[in-house]
C-alpha cells in the first residue's frame, strides 16, 4: 500500500492545529499527527499506524464552510486542552 500523504488546504495554521484536533477531539495523548483525508462529515488523522476520525457536528453544508469550521474547531480545541496560540 502506498504511503498516505498529508492533506494541504492552503493555509499554514492548519499544521499547528492538527495536533490540537487530535488531542481535543480524538482523545490522542501525543503530537505528531497528519490529516490524511477530509469530507463533509469529518476528517482522518494518522500518526504512525494509529488512525483516528474526527466528525464535524453538524456535517459541513459545503466546501465553502470548511475553513471557518476548522478555525472554530482549533479555537475550541485549544480551549479544551488548555493551549494558547
Amino acid at each position: 500500500m502506498a504511503p498516505t500523504k498529508p492533506v494541504s488546504l492552503g493555509f499554514p495554521a492548519l499544521g499547528a492545529a492538527i495536533d490540537v484536533y487530535a488531542r481535543a477531539f480524538a482523545n490522542a495523548e501525543s503530537d505528531g499527527w497528519a490529516m490524511t483525508g477530509i469530507d463533509a462529515e469529518g476528517f482522518d488523522l494518522l500518526r504512525g499506524e494509529d488512525g483516528r476520525r474526527v466528525f464535524f457536528e453538524p456535517p459541513l453544508a459545503g466546501a465553502a464552510a470548511l475553513r471557518e469550521r476548522l478555525v472554530a474547531m482549533a479555537v475550541e480545541g485549544r480551549r479544551l486542552i488548555g493551549r494558547t496560540g
